[in-house]
């Protein structure tokens, strides 16, 4: 397995390459924090095997549309315009923070060469505003999740084993 923390501005994208290649990309985990982000965990599969998990720190359309909401609109309101987002044409979802990619080697390879742009110039403002902002969500879950999978590779004497690799592409 390799731990790969990528720049990615289209999940969706992510995940269609990927599928394209014979994966499965299944949502595991979402949880949606208190400023609209959300905070997602997807799993891969190949021939109903695990090969790679995918952790995003990310915004979509339904953070766009609350975005436009006063701060005392009323659950009503709230719903209203969350049903509006999920019904319309303009879906998309883009990571605020480099993506955290924990992968076998064969996915490392299509990763390689893999680029992408923003869903929408929507989807890019919106994301250059939240960047601005300095919230790291992401560093504080890629060091727990790096420090959990190296205690799981450690063998009787301490020392590092299973082949868990750090890797960086260089133009991310």
């Amino acid at each position: 397995m390799k731990i790969i923390v990528m720049s990615i501005r289209d999940l969706d994208k992510l995940f269609e390459k990927l599928r394209e290649h014979g994966y499965v990309v299944e949502e595991s985990t979402n949880t949606v924090m208190t400023d609209n982000s959300e905070l997602g965990e997807w799993d891969i599969k190949k021939n109903n095997t695990p090969v790679g998990k995918i952790i995003a720190h990310y915004i979509r359309h339904y953070y766009a549309a609350l975005q436009e909401l006063p701060s005392n609109a009323s659950d009503k309101q709230v719903l209203e315009t969350l049903l509006q987002a999920k019904y319309s044409r303009n879906k998309w979802a883009s990571p605020v923070e480099p993506v955290l990619l924990i992968v076998e080697d064969e996915i490392s390879e299509i990763l390689r060469n893999y680029r992408d742009e923003y869903p929408s110039k929507e989807a890019e403002a919106l994301v250059t505003e939240y960047m601005s902002r300095g919230v790291e969500v992401m560093t504080k879950v890629a060091r727990r999740i790096i420090a959990r999978l190296e205690e799981e590779g450690r063998d009787d004497e301490g020392s590092i084993s299973g082949g868990v690799k750090k890797d960086q592409p260089s133009d991310t």
